[in-house]
């Protein structure tokens, strides 16, 4: 044991807006102890992670640390991850059928088309 973790009933009555602790508050509290333990043990030991999203150039276009944990869905680093790279990834779709539209409308030859549009290595 390196420690102790505790809050009076004062702090929690202050904090949450409640007059009396009943025991379901008892066991919320003490799920929220152990969480700020289990955080604190995780940016201890250096389990702390994030990402970044680059696009086909090397540029840096979006990123997001501060994920506690090696459970990567559990913290939500995936999930978001996945919802930032989708929308980048609608980006480039979005781009690629404007681009190609008005090429068509601009008679530009077919074999020059796919050189002017974005590819996503998959």
């Amino acid at each position: 044991m390196n420690g102790f973790i505790y809050v009076s009933k004062e702090k929690v009555r202050e904090e949450y807006g409640i007059k009396n602790i009943s025991p379901a508050w008892v066991q919320k509290i003490k799920g929220y102890l152990e969480n700020e333990v289990k955080t604190f043990s995780d940016a201890a030991s250096g389990e702390v992670y994030g990402y970044h999203i680059e696009n086909h150039e090397g540029e840096q276009l979006d990123s997001c640390y501060g994920f506690y944990g090696y459970d990567h869905e559990k913290s939500e680093l995936l999930p978001q991850a996945k919802n930032a790279i989708d929308h980048e990834i609608n980006g480039y779709k979005k781009y690629n059928v404007q681009h190609l539209k008005e090429m068509i409308i601009n008679h530009v030859p077919l074999n020059s088309r796919v050189g002017e549009l974005i590819t996503i290595p998959a």
